[in-house]
């Protein structure tokens, strides 16, 4: 059968049987019959298709269209193979089922306003989105599908109801190790992860976090009975098997409002003000999301953590804020059924954060990342990895971005702070900002001197070579060079994509080493030729570099644009010298003597 383009078809209030194809790019109506399918039949077409009563016969099949929608106002019954071909099923007529001996797999399902859809067949499945405008009764027959490619979701506009219980999966690429979960569902209980793994293990497989804890915040929580309590998350360990694995939790979904709960800082000191909190509805959401959030007290960043592949007890974490990822795969989407850490922001203590949301922060994302982007404005933007030598798959990440509205100080708008790897197989890599926080994404304004300087740290559990490059330069400008600096050697190494430079460390932590260096000209031969002097100041510090002919010594003033002499130095040798003048920020001139001659500048000091 084929309606042409433009054709319209009212097809009565009969039964119609087709036995081959459907090929519809015009206009079909049978809303107050049947349509029976009594062959094999693909509907094909861009154009809308509108069933009374659809019928598909025992040992008969019927393939959707790849695009298009049919829209069915009564009854679907399906006897034989339903193929859902990518395209959407919407039921748009009053008391309506979906029923039948067969299983369906739908795509995409659609509850119109009015409709009230009922399953009454079990084993109804989901690959992509469900939206109720109406009101679809599940009975308990409806499984969201989790797969390599996507995972089922319920979209968070829908003006309905969705009532009864419905499964949703979660597919692993590898069930290996910890992994962290939160549940869609309004009362589902511990025990729904017991056909997973073992819960009366000798060692806890299943995990709540207590941030008030004066020890580790993790706590044994493997009792079937223990409430998985929307909003909260929590670490699941699946064992040691690196095989996929797809687990589910099973219960009437959380919808709406979910009331905002308190999360605290202690400032304990190994819980810090982390929280463990988890997605509470059967869909992605947006941490960006410009309303619908409630956070109070809660710094903006998010906390990733992935499972090791060789040790099921250990991992790594990542970081997003502000657009910025400090791996390059963490990002602001959180995936349903995903845990994440978050961080009530420091202050009087203890600090008090309200958590919560509403459907407005729901997205309808197919395929995010359980745990992605990489940084797609036009921010200047550093990510620097370290890993030993001997296991170079296993790296740390820290991310340095240019912000006009930041300062380096650590803010909870533009930084996120430092969670310790507990994979011992890759060091720690993060910023250290003015007020001495460690961060692993760093907000710089631009800077008003030639020269940015950013302290690194690095810690490492063994002695061996290290390894530091430069996984991303992004949006630098054409005049400026970036820089690794290693204090000990005095040596500027230029960072460019993917060029390693090679350290031979001791087990220890490294904070006044390294720095990454910003600088509009090249300064890796500070003083060359002519150039007897190089100075450039850096969060209060005053830097001189010196090259003279024979070591003569050298006066070094700084004096305010008025000629007042406020501070004076005597340096005796040739290289690098650093002073703490104690000045106010702003401009100063700073003035170097010698025999070989006077030379001033003029310096921001911030």
């Amino acid at each position: 059968v084929g309606l042409g383009s433009g054709g319209v078809l009212n097809a009565g209030t009969g039964t119609l049987t087709i036995e081959g194809n459907w090929a519809n790019i015009g206009a079909f109506n049978h809303n107050s019959g049947t349509v029976r399918f009594n062959g094999s039949t693909t509907i094909s077409g861009t154009s809308t298709t509108s069933f009374g009563d659809v019928l598909v016969e025992t040992a008969k099949e019927l393939t959707g269209p790849s695009s298009a929608t049919i829209n069915i106002a009564r009854d679907f019954t399906n006897n034989g193979t339903f193929n859902h071909n990518n395209g959407t099923i919407a039921f748009n007529g009053t008391t309506q089922t979906i029923g039948g001996a067969a299983q369906n797999l739908f795509n995409d399902l659609t509850i119109a306003t009015g409709s009230s859809t009922t399953l009454n067949t079990s084993g109804q499945t989901l690959r992509g989105v469900l939206l109720s405008n109406g009101t679809f009764n599940t009975g308990g027959y409806l499984t969201l599908i989790s797969d390599a490619a996507q995972t089922a979701l319920i979209d968070g506009t829908g003006t309905g109801d969705v009532n009864g219980a419905i499964t949703m999966q979660r597919y692993l690429p590898s069930g290996f190790g910890y992994k962290y979960y939160s549940s869609p569902c309004t009362a589902a209980t511990v025990g729904e992860f017991s056909d997973d793994m073992d819960l009366s293990a000798s060692f806890p497989t299943f995990y709540r976090y207590d941030e008030n804890r004066t020890s580790a915040g993790w706590v044994d929580y493997t009792d079937p009975a223990g409430a998985l309590v929307p909003l909260i998350g929590y670490a699941v360990n699946f064992g040691s098997s690196l095989t996929a694995l797809t687990t589910d939790i099973s219960g009437t979904v959380n919808n709406g409002t979910i009331s905002a709960i308190d999360l605290y800082n202690h400032n304990n000191t190994y819980t810090k003000g982390f929280n463990l909190i988890g997605n509470p509805y059967p869909s992605p959401i947006d941490w960006d999301a410009a309303t619908g959030w409630t956070r109070t007290n809660i710094d903006d960043a998010l906390y990733y953590f992935d499972a090791g592949s060789t040790d099921q007890y250990v991992g790594t974490y990542s970081t997003y804020i502000n657009g910025v990822s400090s791996d390059g795969v963490a990002d602001n989407i959180i995936a349903s059924m995903q845990g994440v850490f978050i961080h009530v922001s420091d202050g009087a203590y203890p600090v008090v954060g309200i958590f919560g949301m509403n459907n407005s922060v729901r997205v309808n994302n197919l395929s995010p990342v359980f745990h992605k982007s990489t940084q797609t404005d036009d921010r200047p933007l550093l990510r620097v990895s370290a890993g030993y030598s001997d296991r170079p798959e296993y790296t740390d990440q820290v991310a340095i971005y240019f912000d006009e509205l930041s300062s380096p100080n650590f803010e909870k708008k533009y930084d996120a702070l430092k969670l310790m790897n507990t994979d011992l197989r890759a060091p720690n890599v993060y910023a250290i900002s003015s007020d001495q926080s460690n961060v692993s994404i760093q907000a710089m304004p631009f800077s008003a001197d030639s020269i940015t300087i950013v302290p690194l740290g690095v810690n490492t559990t063994k002695q061996g070579w290290v390894t530091i490059k430069g996984e991303d330069i992004d949006n630098m400008p054409m005049d400026m060079n970036v820089y690794l600096r290693d204090i000990e050697t005095g040596l500027y190494h230029q960072l460019y994509e993917d060029v390693e430079y090679g350290f031979f460390l001791g087990a220890n932590k490294f904070e006044s080493r390294f720095s990454l260096v910003f600088a509009q000209k090249d300064i890796r031969h500070q003083v060359n030729g002519d150039d007897l002097y190089y100075l450039y100041s850096f969060q209060g510090i005053l830097f001189v570099g010196i090259k003279t002919p024979s070591d003569c010594g050298s006066l070094v003033s700084v004096t305010n644009l008025a000629g007042r002499l406020l501070r004076q130095y005597k340096v005796v040798g040739n290289g690098y010298h650093q002073f703490n003048p104690n000045l106010d920020h702003g401009i100063y001139i700073v003035t170097i003597q010698s025999q070989h001659g006077t030379k001033s500048y003029k310096l921001y000091f911030s």
